[in-house]
Formats: C-alpha cells, structure tokens, sequence
C-alpha cells in the first residue's frame, strides 16, 4: 500500500477519519480499489471482536447455513414490506435474482471479519440492528405519509365556493 506524500502511516489510519488521514484535498484520497485497507493490522483492532456476545464461542457452528441465510434474507425483505406496505419489498423474496444476491451477501459476510456478524444468530450486531429496524422503518413511514399530506392540494369544497359566489351576486 502506498501512503500519499505527509500523511499518517497505515497503522494510524483506522483510528482516523478519511479527512484527517489523506487531508481535505480530493487528489490525496484513498485508492476505490480498498488497497489502502491492507494495511489494517487487524490483531492491533481486535480482531476477535465480532461483535458476538459475552462468552459465545466464536466456531464456525455458530453461523448460518447458507440456506438459513437465504431465508433470512428473504424474510427481512418480506417482513420490511408487511411493515411498509411497500409491494416491491414484499414480492422480493419470489424475485429470480434473489437466491444469487443472498448468497453473495452471505460470501461477502463469511469472508469479512468484520461483515460476520451477518450469518452469525447470536451476534449482538444482528440483534442491534433489529432494533434499529423496529424503530426506524415505521418512523420512516410515518415521516413520509406526513410530507406526502404537506404536498397534498387542500381540499376545496365545491359547496363553500359556490356559497360565496352565490353571496357576491346577491349584493
């Protein structure tokens, strides 16, 4: 990995923002191909960290079947769009496509350290995220219902119209 010219070394890199690590200048941006990640000495992050709870042993029974995935995936998809009412999200889980993106999430997740927490049931990230979701999508829905009635033209009564211009001819 090469580090631009009067920035940090690699090893101070995880422990910094972007800005702080290349500088504010565009041309001092790190590589899009992810080289620049390389360099992370996982063990100096902790890398056994994966985010399971306390004293769950980190063995590869602990993670999701490929198949058990795959459902899971298509739940959250299903279960989103029960929540939203959104058709799209609920009729993904019968898209064609859908088994060969959930095996790329889920090989993604089982070659990441850091993406385990994914196929992982007892991870406290999952659990976490969960209740991100509970809370956040119908605060969403909600969010948008109101900015779609601000957006809304008022209703107009034909009735109180026609009432004031029968009242403006009678005078």
């Amino acid at each position: 990995m090469t580090v631009p010219p009067g920035n940090p070394s690699p090893a101070a890199l995880p422990h910094l923002t972007a800005t702080q690590a290349y500088g504010a200048d565009s041309d001092s941006a790190p590589p899009p191909d992810g080289d620049h990640l390389d360099a992370i000495d996982l063990a100096e992050l902790g890398a056994g960290d994966d985010g399971l709870a306390e004293g769950t042993p980190h063995a590869a029974e602990i993670l999701l079947s490929r198949e058990q995935f795959r459902q899971a995936f298509a739940a959250a998809f299903a279960i989103t769009g029960g929540a939203t009412g959104l058709r799209t999200l609920q009729e993904a889980p019968r898209q064609p496509t859908m088994p060969g993106a959930a095996d790329a999430l889920y090989d993604i997740a089982a070659e990441s350290p850091w993406l385990r927490w994914l196929i992982s049931p007892r991870s406290i990230w999952l659990q976490r995220v969960v209740a991100i979701g509970a809370f956040s999508v119908p605060l969403a829905g909600g969010v948008a219902a109101e900015l779609r009635a601000r957006r809304a033209p008022p209703a107009s009564s034909s009735s109180s119209s026609s009432s004031s211009a029968d009242a403006e001819k009678a005078a």
